[in-house]
């Protein structure tokens, strides 16, 4: 397990606590004695509070304060600006190879012209 898993006790008691309130609630006799109820809130309130804190534990997981819909309206606007930016790059890489060609007359003269304004030992 990673260190930003869920952490498990919480969610695997929820389970555990779900089936302690129903077996309570269906072994109980017909007539609801001030015990029965007892062990019925008890058994439900446990549960109610695994869930509170099952469910404060998902809330404060990084990353989801997105619904689905807009991560993915998300994800469609950056993978259309990656495209973008992939076609700027083949028209400049397009525009590069036509400039560069046999160097020109006045390329020259600047390579001659900063050997000649260098300094020599």
């Amino acid at each position: 397990m990673s260190a930003h898993s869920f952490p498990d006790p919480v969610f695997e008691s929820l389970l555990e606590r779900l089936a302690r309130a129903v077996e309570v609630a269906q072994t109980s006799d017909s007539t609801l004695n001030p015990q029965t109820r007892q062990a019925i809130f008890q058994a439900t309130s446990a549960f109610k509070d695994g869930l509170s804190k099952a469910k404060e534990l998902a809330n404060t997981l990084p990353g989801g304060e997105m619904l689905v819909k807009d991560q993915d309206e998300v994800i469609a606007m950056l993978e259309s600006m990656r495209d973008q930016k992939l076609k700027q790059l083949a028209r400049f890489s397009e525009h590069a190879l036509m400039t560069s060609g046999p160097p020109t007359d006045q390329q020259i003269k600047m390579e001659v012209d900063s050997t000649a304004s260098s300094p020599h030992d």
